[in-house]
């Protein structure tokens, strides 16, 4: 072989290597440009992932503070509940208080009707015009204790009237308080006053039965007693007596 042909043969293996050498530059330099890519591509996919999760963590934070208000206005509803409730657990309590001091004034109350109602069957049972003895005390009435001695009660004597040549006599009016209607029996046509002996009432005195005020009748003293009366009805001039119309004193029979 010639010179010249070893040398083109040389030039020949050393180009071949040289682009063999620059092809495998090429492949190594398109592989770490992919390889490059794919990294960029991963590290934008983490850097969204932790912008989505710094979103949720704020959408978080937001519902946080959200519940804690909510939290807090619950809290103070609470607050304003128990002190309601408190209240009116004091009010119930006062309530009660006031139903049980009603309870014993209705007890005493009934008592005292048992008692009333007592004298109104020992009135119907005498209808005498002798007069009794009243017990010593109501309880003497309600046990059924025989103290009821029968006893004439004798008027109080009639005042002198004053004789003048124009002026007919009149009886002085008696000096008692005011009073109540107790009781009203229709049957026997009669009341009760809360008006007796010790009140100055005598038998026979007169009294006008008052309601707002108006004259509506008049009753006499036909029983009498320490602190009651019984008295005969004599007029009614503005409908049926009732229990609670006032009393006031008139002119003797």
């Amino acid at each position: 072989m010639s010179r010249v042909q070893a040398v083109i043969v040389g030039l020949f293996i050393v180009s071949t290597a040289s682009f063999s050498g620059t092809v495998y530059l090429y492949y190594q330099i398109d592989s770490e440009r992919q390889a490059r890519a794919h990294s960029e591509k991963i590290v934008a996919d983490v850097q969204k992932a932790l912008a989505e999760n710094q979103k949720l963590l704020e959408e978080k934070s937001l519902n946080a503070a959200s519940l804690d208000n909510q939290a807090a206005q619950l809290k103070a509803e609470i607050r304003t509940k128990n002190q309601e409730i408190t209240k009116n657990r004091t009010k119930i309590a006062q309530q009660e208080s006031k139903i049980k001091d009603l309870s014993e004034k209705l007890t005493l109350l009934g008592k005292e009707k048992t008692q009333l109602k007592t004298r109104l069957a020992y009135f119907e049972e005498n209808q005498e015009t002798e007069e009794p003895n009243t017990p010593d005390t109501p309880g003497q009435i309600a046990s059924g204790q025989n103290v009821l001695a029968p006893k004439t009660v004798l008027a109080a004597p009639a005042v002198a009237p004053l004789v003048a040549s124009n002026a007919k006599p009149k009886a002085a009016l008696p000096e008692v308080p005011e009073g109540k209607v107790v009781l009203v029996n229709r049957e026997y046509k009669f009341i009760v006053v809360d008006l007796g002996k010790l009140d100055g009432v005598k038998l026979k005195d007169e009294f006008e039965v008052v309601r707002d005020g108006k004259v509506i009748g008049k009753v006499a003293v036909s029983k009498l007693y320490e602190s009651l009366s019984s008295c005969e009805i004599l007029s009614e001039s503005a409908g049926l007596f009732q229990e609670g119309d006032s009393v006031r004193a008139g002119h003797s029979g």
